[in-house]
């Protein structure tokens, strides 16, 4: 029942108002999202500076967390992924906070496998054994995400979506033969500070694409580095519920995504 935001953009962009200040921002849905929830086991930010990732993460309540604001300004680059978290596989405990890291990897989920601990032996079996020991905590979201690595470990061939696509796939397989009839929701993010893919399968997920002079309609400023070329800064943002009163397209149930590095959002079915 976490709320998720990612962003990708062709020039280094500040999120911080999405996060804190704008009409839906993130720190606003880990007090109370548009379902009534509050998602307050925990929050975490990912973003690339000089490519490189970088993530900070605390169990506290985004809401309460003034490290929550000071890293949401801090978040200027290409690619965030962040998170506010309400715990339901797993405790509340750092290990177990989003978005998870590997290498110059990020990602994060939404929803919930019912099932988790049912099929959670097939789905260490189903990782290349890296990913297996690289686990740390004992949620559903970090097993997606290091199985996400797995597959795309041993199919180079597969795009980054269809990676997301065949991992919801390998789950769901594993839940219908272990335990069949229970709830398996798999909003994925995951990013290479690249490109960004990820999935809406039973959760709500919107998008919104932007092609402008990278002027902030919350505060006015200036949030894009100017390009010097006279062309549009343009920049895709996912969330689990709009943050902006902006116009946000809802993903349709089942799809996955990719926002390419050119900055083109491409949206199919599983």
């Amino acid at each position: 029942m976490c709320r998720l935001y990612g962003m990708h953009a062709d020039r280094l962009h500040r999120v911080e108002c999405e996060l804190i200040e704008s009409q839906n921002a993130l720190i606003r849905q880990s007090r109370v999202d548009s379902r009534g929830i509050v998602s307050a086991d925990g929050w975490g930010i990912g973003a690339y500076a000089n490519g490189e990732p970088w993530v900070v993460r605390q169990v506290a309540p985004a809401f309460e967390s003034r490290d929550f604001r000071e890293a949401a300004a801090k978040a200027r680059a290409h690619t965030v992924i962040a998170q506010v978290r309400k715990a339901e596989v797993g405790g509340q405990r750092i290990e177990n906070t989003q978005p998870f890291d590997y290498g110059r990897w990020l990602g994060a989920h939404n929803g919930v496998i019912e099932a988790f601990e049912a099929i959670r032996p097939r789905l260490v079996a189903a990782m290349h054994p890296d990913h297996g020991r690289a686990v740390r905590g004992d949620t559903d979201s970090e097993h997606l995400f290091h199985l996400m690595l797995s597959i795309r470990r041993a199919r180079a061939d597969l795009r980054l979506d269809e990676v997301v696509a065949e991992a919801v796939r390998v789950v769901r397989r594993l839940v219908d033969e272990e335990a069949p009839g229970t709830q398996c929701s798999v909003n994925l993010l995951i990013t290479d500070g690249r490109k960004l893919a990820g999935c809406r399968a039973g959760r709500t997920l919107f998008a919104a694409r932007r092609a402008d002079r990278g002027v902030c309609a919350i505060c006015g400023e200036v949030h894009a580095d100017a390009g010097g070329d006279g062309q549009l800064h343009r920049a895709v943002a996912i969330a689990s519920e709009p943050t902006t009163d902006e116009a946000w397209d809802e993903l349709p149930e089942d799809s996955v995504f990719l926002v390419t590095p050119g900055i083109e959002l491409e949206v199919a079915s599983m």
